[in-house]
C-alpha cells in the first residue's frame, strides 16, 4: 500500500510538472491536453467510490495550490472528473479493459473540466464558446495524448 501511495504521489509530480512546463508549448489560446485529467479518471476507476471523490478533490487542490492559480478550481473540476468516473465504475468490471469507453470517458470528462476551469478562469464571456472551444475542443486534444495509455491498457484487466 504505502509503495502505491508513492507510486500515485510520483506520478502526479511529474504530470503536474509537464502540464505546467511543457504543455504550455503545445497549448493554443488556452487550449490543450489535461493531463491530470487522465491521471484523476484512472485511479477514480480504480479506487472505492468515497476514497475516488476524495482523490479527486486533493489531487485537484494540490494541484491548484502548486500552480497558482484560483484555489478551488481544479478541485472542483477534478472531483466532477472522480463523479463521472464513479458512474461509469459498472462498465470496467469485466476482465477485458472496455477501450471504446475509456475512450468515451477521457472525452467527457476532459471537456467538462477544461469547460469548467476555462469558464472559472474567465476566458471566455461567452458560454456557447467555452462549452465548444475551451471543452470540445480541449476535450479531442486530450482524448489524443490519451491514447498511449489507452492501447496500453487494451486487453487487460482493469481491476489489475
Amino acid at each position: 500500500m504505502k509503495n502505491k501511495l508513492i507510486e500515485i504521489l510520483l506520478l502526479f509530480i511529474i504530470l503536474a510538472a509537464l502540464q505546467l512546463t511543457l504543455i504550455n508549448f503545445i497549448t493554443i489560446e488556452n487550449i490543450g491536453p489535461q493531463l491530470l485529467v487522465i491521471f484523476v479518471l484512472y485511479y477514480s476507476l480504480k479506487l472505492k467510490n468515497s476514497h475516488s471523490l476524495l482523490f479527486g478533490f486533493f489531487t485537484g487542490l494540490l494541484f491548484d495550490l502548486i500552480s497558482g492559480g484560483i484555489t478551488g478550481v481544479n478541485a472542483f473540476a477534478f472531483t466532477f472528473v472522480s463523479f463521472i468516473a464513479n458512474k461509469s465504475k459498472h462498465k470496467f468490471e469485466g476482465n477485458i479493459f472496455p477501450t471504446n469507453y475509456f475512450v468515451w470517458l477521457v472525452f467527457v470528462s476532459s471537456s467538462v473540466a477544461s469547460f469548467f476551469i476555462n469558464f472559472f478562469y474567465g476566458n471566455s464571456n461567452n458560454f456557447l464558446e467555452a462549452v465548444l472551444l475551451y471543452g470540445i475542443i480541449s476535450g479531442i486534444y486530450t482524448t489524443l495524448f490519451a491514447l498511449p495509455l489507452i492501447l496500453f491498457l487494451k486487453g487487460r484487466n482493469p481491476n489489475g
